[in-house]
C-alpha cells in the first residue's frame, strides 16, 4: 500500500514541478537580470540590495507556460520614494535588457519586467530596510 501511494505521489510531483531545463533557463535569466540591476544600483551609489523571493526562491515553483520570479530590492530606510527610484534603475536597463517595464499601482508600486523573446516575467518589488 505504501509503495503504491509513493508511486502516485511521485507521479503527481513530476506533473506539477517544472522540468529541469526550464528551471535552469529561469535561473540563468534571473541571475543575468539581477546582476545588471545590481550594477545599476552600484553605479548610482544607492544603498540597496537585490534578492530573489517567492516560490522560485523557496523551490516551490509550479509548472507553467508563463513563469514569474519575484525579485526584491531592499532600500536603506533613508530613501523615501523607493518605487520612483527603482523605476529609474529599471528604465535605464530597459534597452540593454530588451525589456518592457510596467508599473503596477498598489499600496506600494512594483514593476513587471518582461524580457523580449522569453516567456514569463519578473515582478520587481521595492522594500524598505527597517533598522
Amino acid at each position: 500500500m505504501l509503495n503504491k501511494l509513493s508511486r502516485v505521489v511521485n507521479e503527481q510531483i513530476k506533473i506539477i514541478r517544472p522540468d529541469i531545463l526550464a528551471l535552469k533557463e529561469l535561473e540563468k535569466r534571473s541571475k543575468d537580470f539581477i546582476d545588471k540591476l545590481k550594477q545599476e544600483i552600484l553605479k548610482s551609489k544607492t544603498n540597496a540590495d537585490v534578492f530573489v523571493g517567492g516560490s522560485f526562491a523557496k523551490g516551490t515553483l509550479l509548472r507553467s507556460d508563463n513563469y514569474d520570479v519575484d525579485i526584491f530590492v531592499r532600500f536603506d530606510s533613508k530613501y523615501k520614494d523607493i518605487s520612483d527610484l527603482l523605476e529609474k534603475f529599471l528604465n535605464r536597463l530597459r534597452e540593454s535588457l530588451k525589456a518592457r517595464v510596467e508599473r503596477v499601482h498598489g499600496s506600494r508600486d512594483y514593476f513587471i519586467v518582461r524580457l523580449e523573446n522569453t516567456s514569463g516575467y519578473f515582478e520587481v518589488i521595492p522594500v524598505m530596510l527597517f533598522q
